[in-house]
């Protein structure tokens, strides 16, 4: 909320915000609700959305996915460690209770969401997140994750996100 309110100030009509964790969408949501009413547009673009939009393949299988490891390739190498991808698998809560993602669990045929953490997910961080997508293939490997693959979306998401920008400036 301060950002914009800064940006405002100086004469911002427009901010993008390119969202890196779902848990900020709550926030982001009510400073875009907040700052429309002061006459500047707010638009939270949450890149792995986008992704699978672009490209089925791309579809949001979890954290650590191999989407994920391919941009962390392709931007930061040092920092993946491919002798420890794996398909995650997320822990039950309860015998009866599955972790479907980082706030909801499986109970019965209905999902409930609850205040989890990743340590709850997960022991190693990475983790499914079911539901974001019917293209989803859950069983790929970050193990396949390639820097190529990794320029290739981030190549794509700069593209949208530039394009979009050009248009946002339309509202």
């Amino acid at each position: 909320s301060d950002i914009v309110g800064y940006v405002g100030k100086y004469g911002a009509t427009h901010v993008i915000f390119i969202n890196g964790h779902g848990g900020n969408e709550p926030s982001l949501t009510q400073v875009a609700r907040q700052y429309r009413d002061k006459g500047v547009a707010v638009a939270d673009i949450m890149w792995w959305e986008v992704a699978g939009y672009l490209n089925h393949k791309w579809a949001l299988i979890g954290h650590g996915d191999i989407l994920e490891t391919s941009m962390m390739l392709a931007l930061n190498p040092d920092a993946v460690d491919l002798s420890k991808a794996r398909v995650p698998i997320n822990k039950y809560l309860t015998p009866n209770m599955r972790i479907e993602d980082g706030g909801s669990v499986k109970f019965g045929p209905a999902s409930v969401r609850l205040g989890l953490r990743t340590m709850d997910t997960s022991d190693t961080g990475d983790m499914i997140e079911y539901g974001h997508s019917a293209h989803a293939d859950y069983t790929i490997s970050p193990a396949g994750a390639t820097k190529e693959m990794g320029k290739e979306v981030l190549n794509a998401l700069v593209k949208y996100i530039v394009d979009f920008g050009k248009e946002f400036m339309n509202v």
